[in-house]
């Protein structure tokens, strides 16, 4: 007995047509691969590692470990407050560099500089899916946004995967994980780079008129 209002249709099915509505969707796509790249398998590897490379005891590593966290907690908060005043593509520029200089210092596994890498890591990587769906929502509307970061997470699947299969393939090859973390190290510049040249449309961080 209950007729709801018509409503416009919700643009929510899967196409990758939906990633037209998003400005600069190619260097957004392109940031959001290289990073599931790195995130998947950065702390993969963080044990073997600090334990199979650079002799570090099992309990060293788990505290070192659970700093990526308190890592995450800081970054979440301060990265996405800049990026409301900075601008979205301005931060996530930030935090992939911030990503390959944390990846670039771990083959040291000297202390306090792992300690330093993993809680840069930790702020970074937990502050940048968050900042890409804020920039896909700055665009378009609430409707049309789960079919537009969908899009985008299709792309995400496939880089996952490969980010721990070519790290630890490189890592057997070679014997330790210095070059694991040179090519992460690599892939997060690489997001840096598509981060920077993303359009600037969050109007958060526009100057009040």
């Amino acid at each position: 007995l209950i007729h709801p209002e018509t409503t416009d249709r919700v643009e929510g099915r899967f196409a990758f047509g939906s990633l037209r509505k998003l400005k600069g969707w190619r260097p957004a796509v392109g940031a959001y691969m290289s990073f599931a790249f790195v995130a998947a398998a950065f702390a993969l590897f963080i044990a073997p590692s600090l334990e199979g490379d650079h002799g570090f005891s099992r309990n060293h590593t788990t505290l070192l470990f659970s700093v990526v966290g308190a890592g995450s907690m800081i970054g979440s908060l301060a990265l996405g407050r800049l990026g409301d005043h900075w601008g979205r593509p301005r931060t996530m520029t930030l935090a992939m560099s911030i990503t390959a200089i944390a990846a670039v210092t771990m083959p040291l596994g000297r202390e306090p500089w792992t300690a330093f890498a993993l809680v840069a890591y930790g702020a970074a990587s937990a502050s940048f899916p968050t900042l890409t769906a804020t920039f896909v929502r700055d665009q378009v509307n609430q409707r049309e946004f789960t079919a537009v970061f969908g899009a985008m997470t299709i792309f995400y699947g496939p880089a996952s995967i490969a980010g721990p299969y070519v790290s630890g393939r490189l890592a057997d090859t070679t014997g330790n994980h210095r070059a694991t973390y040179f090519l992460l190290a690599v892939m997060a510049s690489i997001a840096a780079i598509f981060a920077s040249r993303l359009p600037r449309v969050d109007h958060s961080a526009e100057p009040p008129t």
